[in-house]
């Protein structure tokens, strides 16, 4: 599922040590106002999940930034009771905010990154650029 809007809010990190692991994890929640009809007339919000530090670095959201999001919905059950969470699966800033970190174009040299490095890429707009899962 993909849609565009803007963030209204960041929550604090959490992170912790995975008990069946033993893996040290890190997440971040954030609400979004978001359309999902062209003639809607007021914003839907949703709080949607980044997993993992990796992830919310490259992610580097503010508040009031436009973005499109890839995400999932995944259930849960707890005490008898079932919840759903919106997990991102990537994050890309739009408009205004993705002229204050624009996606090189094609020919642009990139340094490489983990995720270059490892060779996960997207295509984007005809440009390859590192794709973080």
């Amino acid at each position: 599922m993909e849609f565009e809007g803007r963030i209204v809010q960041i929550m604090p990190t959490q992170s912790g040590i995975s008990q069946s692991s033993g893996n040290a994890w890190m997440s971040q929640e954030f609400l979004m106002d978001h359309y999902w009809w062209p003639n809607q007339t007021e914003a839907s919000k949703a709080i949607i999940k980044l997993f993992g530090a990796e992830r919310i670095q490259q992610a580097d959201i503010h508040v009031n930034d436009e973005v499109r999001v890839r995400c999932h919905i995944e259930a849960r059950e707890y005490n008898g009771r079932w919840y759903n969470e919106v997990r991102c699966d990537g994050i890309t800033k739009v408009g205004a905010s993705a002229k204050q970190n624009p996606i090189p174009q094609a020919g642009t040299i990139v340094a490489p990154t983990a995720a270059t490095e490892a060779g996960r890429t997207e295509n984007v707009g005809g440009v390859e650029v590192p794709f973080f899962p």
